[in-house]
């Protein structure tokens, strides 16, 4: 009679244990990550700041000024080829995607061309 009672008092011992551990432990579900908002621009070139990487520029869609973020994932060509923020002049025409944040429009790329001169 002893053996029975030990094991239905193991089983039940058992059996609130692993519901307890059910109910607390968190589930390992796998989380699926937020979205970022990507936004497509265009637009000249109104101040480069390398010390802060970024960029200001008049974007032709909404006719306002935009600061783009730099990183160091940020993809910047010109004619194809890889150049650096410091590479980025006054007045080049640049296009691009960059991702919303809380600081700011993070550029992802960059393509730069440069300014057609203005005729007179």
């Amino acid at each position: 009679m002893r053996k029975y009672t030990f094991a239905l008092l193991t089983f039940a011992l058992l059996t609130l244990i692993l519901t307890v551990v059910r109910a607390v432990a968190p589930s390992y579900q796998e989380e699926k990550p937020m979205q970022k908002a990507t936004r497509a621009y265009t637009g000249k070139v109104l101040s480069v700041d390398s010390s802060q990487s970024r960029i200001v520029i008049s974007d032709e869609k909404s006719a306002t000024e935009m600061t783009l973020l730099i990183n160091a994932n940020t993809k910047i060509t010109k004619g194809g080829k890889p150049i650096t923020l410091a590479e980025i002049k006054d007045n080049d025409v640049v296009a691009g995607e960059c991702e919303e944040s809380e600081n700011g429009c993070i550029a992802t790329s960059i393509k730069v061309t440069e300014a057609k001169p203005d005729s007179q």
